[in-house]
C-alpha cells in the first residue's frame, strides 16, 4: 500500500479496482488505502508588521484617509454609525474580496450585495472616490498590498491581517456539525484528508454495483442462470457455459416466435359522407317554416284540406263560407282561409322530407350493419402489445354496440330528435375510425416484430455462439460483484470509521487552546468545553460538549443548547481565537466591538488577560498587533490602565469621526497625539479669530482646547519618563494641576541629572527642548488655564491664551514620533525623549 501515500480518490480507487481483477480484496486492505494523519499545517500567511492603511471609496470613508498602527495596541474608537463597520469591510475586502455582510443576512442577499453596499455616495448619489484598499506592510521592506475594487477577489498579496467582525463571533459553534469541521479544517490538516477518504468509501461502494448486460438477450439469459443458487463465480467457466447453454434453449422453446400472433387487420366500417348529406338535409328542413295549424289549434287532416282548397277555389266572394253554413264569405275570409291552406300544405310537404330523411338514416343503418369487427379473445396477453392491442379492440367493440343502440332510437314519427341521433352517430363513427386506425398501426407494429424475430432466428452459428459468451462473461461478472458486495461495503465503512478516528485525534488536541482561551474570557462558573467528532454516516461533524457535567455512562450535555447568549460569545471567541492561533500566527488581529460581543465581565477579562496574551505572545505563538475598534469610553479606559500595567505593549489611539462638507459627510481618522489637537485647535483658531476673536464663547473654547494639548502633553510626558511613572501616575486620581506639578519636579530632577552631567556630545542637541519644557512647567505654577473651562471665573483675555498655545504647541511637536520609524516608538525616538535621555556617564539621581 505504500505506493499511494497520501494518494488523490481517484488513485484510490483505481488500486481497489486492481485488487477486484485480482480477486484478493479484503477489508484490511482497504483500510489500509487510507494515508495516515497529514501533519498539522504551518501558517498559510507569513506574519509581517502592519504599518498603515489608507482607506478610500469604502462606505463612510470618502477622500482617502490613512491610520498608522502601533506595533502593539492601537485603539480606534468612534460613535456609532461613525465608521467602525466600514473600517472592518474594508478589511475584509482586501485580505478576502469579500465581506461577512451577505453572509449574515443570506435570505436578503440582494440587499447587502457588496457591489451595492460598499462604494460611498455623497448627498447627491455620485460615487467621487472609487473603492480602494492600501496597505503597507512587511518584515523588513514595505510592500504594499492594494485592493482596488474588484469584488470577489482580495488583493494579489494579502496582508497578514486577521479581522473578526461581532457579525462572525458565532460563525463556526453556530454552523452545521459537518460545516465546523470544514472551517476548522484548516487549522486541524484535516479538510483535503477527510474530503479524500470520504470520496474514496463512495467509490469503493460504488465498485459493489451489478454490472449492466451489453443487451437484452444476454440479460435474459444471465437472470435466467442466476435465479439458480449455484454461487456461479466460484464454478468451472465451462460449467457455467453449460448452464447458459441449457437456459437457451428452454428459453427458446418457451417462447418461440410465432407468425400467428399478428392480429387481423380492421379498418373504419361507417361512410362518414353519408351521415354529412343527412346532417345538411335536416338544415334545410328546419329552415322552411312553422307548421300549418287549424283554426281551433288542431292540425287538419290531408284529405279536409284538400277539400278545403277545392271550395275555396270555387267558392265567390258573397258566397256561403265552406266552413260554417250562415257565414258569407268576404275578401279578408278568402285571404286567410288561403294562408291557412298554405301553411296546413307546408307542413304536409315537411312531414314528408322528414319521412324521407329518417328513412335515408335507416338506409345507412343497413348499410353498415355487415360490418363486424374481429374477435378478440384469441389475441387476448397478460402484458405487452398484444394486451394492449386486444384493450383498443375491446373499446372499438363497445363504440360499435352504442352505435347499433343509437341508430335503433330512429322512428318515422316526430318524437325522435334527428339532429341529437345524427351528432351522436357521428361523433361515434369518428372514434370507431380512430381506434381502428390504432389497431392497423399496432398490426403494422406487429408485423414488424415478427419480421425481426424471423431474422434473430435465422442468425448463424458463429453469433450464436458469441452471445452465449456474453452470457457466460455477464453471469460471471454479475457473481462476482454480488460476492464482493458485503465485502466492499465494511471497507467503506472502515474508510470512514478511519476518518472519524483521525478527526477524533486532531480535535482533542483543539480543545485545550478552545480552553485556554476560555479562562481568559470566562466568569466565575462557566465549565469548560470538550470538541468532540460526531458519528455520522458520511462527513465527520464536530461537536462543542460541556466537560465533566454528566454522571459516568451518560452523554455529555452540547454547550450550544446550556450556554447562555453570554458564554455563547464567549465560546465563539474563544473558537475563533484558537482558530487563528493555528492558521494565522503572529498576524495582526483586528476586533470589531468586542463591547457588543462580551458582558462587562467578560470585557474586563478580555482587557485583562486576552490583550496582553496577544501582544506578548507565548506558547510558541509570536506577538500580534491588536487593532480595537470600539465605540465605549470605558473598554478603552482599560485598556489604558492596562497598557499602564505592562508597558511592553506599545498603545497608541485614534478616533474615527464624521466629516461634513458642503455636498458629502465621511469618515476621518483623527490620532490622540498632543500634536493632533494642537493642530486641530489651531485650525479653530484660525477659522474664527477675526470673526469672534473679542467674543466670550470662542474664548472658552479655544481656552478648552488649549487645555486639552496641556492634558495630552502631560500624559505623554508621563509616558516619556517610563513603565515606573506610568503605573504610579495611572493608579492614582490626581487633578492636571497636581500632576503637572509633579511633572515639574520629575523632569526638574531629570534636567538636573543630565546638567551635572556635563557631556555635550550626549545631550548637547537636546537643551533647547529641555529649556522649553523647563519654561512651560515653571510657568504653570501661576497659570489659570486648568480653570478656563468654569463660568464662575474671569476667563483671561485671548492673547493670553494664544501665547500659551503657542508655547505648548512647541511641547507638542517636541514630543511627536518620527514619521520614518514605528509609530509606537515616539516615547524613546521623539526630540523629547532624546533630551531627556541619560547616558552611562550621568550621575545616578
Amino acid at each position: 500500500m505504500s505506493k499511494h501515500p497520501g494518494g488523490s480518490a481517484e488513485s484510490i480507487a483505481a488500486h481497489i479496482q486492481k485488487l477486484i481483477v485480482d480477486d484478493n480484496l479484503t477489508a484490511a486492505q482497504a483500510v489500509a488505502i487510507a494515508a495516515p494523519a497529514p501533519p498539522l499545517p504551518t501558517s498559510t500567511r507569513r506574519p509581517g508588521r502592519v504599518d498603515t492603511i489608507e482607506i478610500s471609496g469604502v462606505r463612510g470613508f470618502g477622500p482617502p484617509q490613512t491610520l498608522r498602527l502601533s506595533t502593539g495596541l492601537t485603539i480606534l474608537h468612534a460613535a456609532n454609525g461613525v465608521g467602525k463597520t466600514s473600517f472592518c469591510d474594508a478589511l475584509e475586502l482586501v485580505t478576502l474580496g469579500a465581506t461577512s455582510t451577505s453572509a449574515q443576512h443570506p435570505d436578503a442577499s440582494a440587499e447587502t450585495r457588496d457591489s451595492v453596499i460598499i462604494p460611498h455616495r455623497n448627498q447627491a448619489g455620485a460615487i467621487p472616490f472609487p473603492p480602494r484598499v492600501l496597505v503597507r506592510w512587511g518584515v523588513v521592506d514595505a510592500t504594499g498590498s492594494s485592493w482596488t475594487g474588484t469584488f470577489g477577489r482580495p488583493a494579489d498579496d494579502p496582508p497578514p491581517i486577521a479581522v473578526l467582525p461581532r457579525r462572525r463571533l458565532r460563525d463556526v459553534i453556530g454552523a452545521k456539525q459537518t460545516e465546523r469541521l470544514e472551517r476548522l479544517g484548516t487549522s486541524l490538516g484535516l479538510s483535503e484528508a477527510v474530503a479524500t477518504w470520504q470520496q474514496a468509501a463512495k467509490l469503493v461502494r460504488g465498485l459493489a454495483a451489478i454490472p449492466e448486460a451489453p443487451n437484452q438477450d444476454v440479460a435474459a439469459l444471465a437472470r435466467a442462470v442466476q435465479d439458480a443458487p449455484t454461487p456461479w463465480h466460484h464454478r468451472e467457466r465451462a460449467a457455467v457455459s453449460a448452464a447458459v447453454r441449457a437456459a437457451a434453449r428452454d428459453r427458446v422453446s418457451a417462447a418461440p416466435e410465432r407468425p400467428d400472433r399478428v392480429p387481423p387487420r380492421v379498418s373504419a366500417p361507417v361512410p362518414l359522407a353519408a351521415l354529412h348529406d343527412a346532417r345538411t338535409a335536416l338544415d334545410h328542413l328546419e329552415s322552411s317554416g312553422d307548421d300549418v295549424d287549424s283554426p281551433d289549434g288542431q292540425e287538419l287532416p290531408v284529405a279536409l284540406i284538400e277539400a278545403l282548397d277545392g271550395a275555396v277555389e270555387h267558392s265567390p266572394v258573397g258566397g256561403v263560407c265552406p266552413l260554417c253554413d250562415d257565414g258569407r264569405l268576404t275578401a279578408e275570409r278568402v285571404s286567410e282561409l288561403r294562408e291557412m291552406i298554405m301553411r296546413a300544405q307546408a307542413r304536409v310537404e315537411r312531414e314528408s322530407r322528414r319521412g324521407d330523411l329518417a328513412e335515408a338514416l335507416l338506409r345507412l343503418v343497413a348499410e353498415s350493419e355487415p360490418w363486424i369487427p374481429p374477435a378478440h379473445s384469441a389475441h387476448q396477453a397478460p402484458d405487452g402489445p398484444e394486451r394492449e392491442w386486444g384493450d383498443t379492440l375491446e373499446a372499438l367493440q363497445r363504440l360499435v354496440e352504442r352505435r347499433r343502440a343509437t341508430v335503433a332510437t330512429i322512428r318515422l314519427d316526430d318524437t325522435v330528435d334527428l339532429r341529437t341521433i345524427l351528432g351522436q352517430l357521428s361523433a361515434l363513427d369518428t372514434d370507431i375510425a380512430t381506434h381502428a386506425r390504432r389497431l392497423s398501426e399496432a398490426r403494422d407494429a406487429a408485423l414488424e416484430r415478427a419480421a425481426r424475430a424471423r431474422e434473430r432466428s435465422e442468425i448463424r452459428a458463429s453469433e450464436v455462439d458469441g452471445l452465449l459468451a456474453a452470457a457466460v462473461d455477464h453471469v460471471i461478472a454479475v457473481a462476482r460483484a454480488d460476492a464482493l458486495r458485503g465485502q466492499l461495503a465494511e471497507a467503506a465503512t472502515e474508510l470512514g470509521a478511519h476518518a472519524r478516528r483521525v478527526v477524533d485525534d486532531r480535535i482533542a488536541g483543539l480543545a485545550g487552546p478552545i480552553n485556554a482561551w476560555l479562562r481568559v474570557l470566562r466568569p466565575a462558573g462557566t465549565p469548560e468545553i470538550t470538541v468532540e467528532c460526531t458519528r455520522t454516516s458520511g462527513r465527520p461533524g464536530i461537536r462543542f460538549k460541556i466537560a465533566d457535567s454528566s454522571p459516568d455512562g451518560q452523554p455529555r450535555p452540547d454547550a450550544l443548547g446550556r450556554f447562555s447568549d453570554s458564554q455563547l460569545d464567549m465560546l465563539g471567541l474563544a473558537v475563533q481565537m484558537a482558530r487563528l492561533d493555528r492558521e494565522m500566527p503572529g498576524s495582526a488581529l483586528v476586533l470589531d466591538d468586542p463591547t457588543d460581543m462580551l458582558d462587562a465581565d467578560t470585557l474586563a477579562q478580555f482587557a485583562r488577560g486576552g490583550i496582553p496574551r496577544m501582544l506578548a505572545g507565548g506558547d510558541d505563538a509570536p506577538p500580534r498587533q491588536v487593532v480595537v475598534v470600539t465605540h465605549c469610553r470605558s473598554f478603552v479606559q482599560q485598556l489604558w490602565s492596562v497598557s499602564a500595567e505592562h508597558r511592553t505593549m506599545h498603545t497608541v489611539q485614534d478616533y474615527i469621526e464624521q466629516q461634513v462638507d458642503a455636498d458629502d459627510r465621511f469618515a476621518v481618522f483623527s490620532p490622540r497625539t498632543s500634536l493632533g489637537i494642537f493642530t486641530k485647535a489651531d485650525s479653530f483658531y484660525r477659522e474664527n479669530v477675526e470673526r469672534a476673536s473679542g467674543l466670550l464663547w470662542f474664548r472658552s473654547a479655544f481656552g478648552n482646547q488649549v487645555r486639552g494639548v496641556l492634558e495630552m502633553c502631560a500624559a505623554e510626558l508621563v509616558t516619556v519618563l517610563g513603565v515606573d511613572h506610568e503605573k504610579r501616575f495611572t493608579a492614582q486620581s490626581i487633578t492636571l494641576a497636581q500632576k503637572m506639578a509633579e511633572l515639574s519636579r520629575e523632569f526638574g530632577e531629570r534636567v538636573a541629572v543630565v546638567d551635572r552631567c556635563g557631556s555635550r556630545a550626549e545631550h548637547g542637541p537636546g537643551e533647547p527642548d529641555r529649556r522649553l519644557l523647563a519654561g512651560i512647567l515653571t510657568h504653570w505654577g501661576s497659570y489659570w488655564l486648568n480653570q478656563s473651562s468654569h463660568a464662575d471665573v474671569v476667563l483671561p483675555g485671548m492673547e493670553h491664551i494664544r501665547e500659551f498655545h503657542v508655547q505648548i504647541g512647541r511641547l507638542a511637536r517636541a514630543l511627536s514620533g518620527d514619521e520614518r520609524v514605528a509609530r509606537d516608538e515616539w516615547a524613546t525616538s521623539s526630540r523629547m525623549a532624546l533630551a531627556l535621555r541619560t547616558c552611562p556617564r550621568c550621575p545616578p539621581s
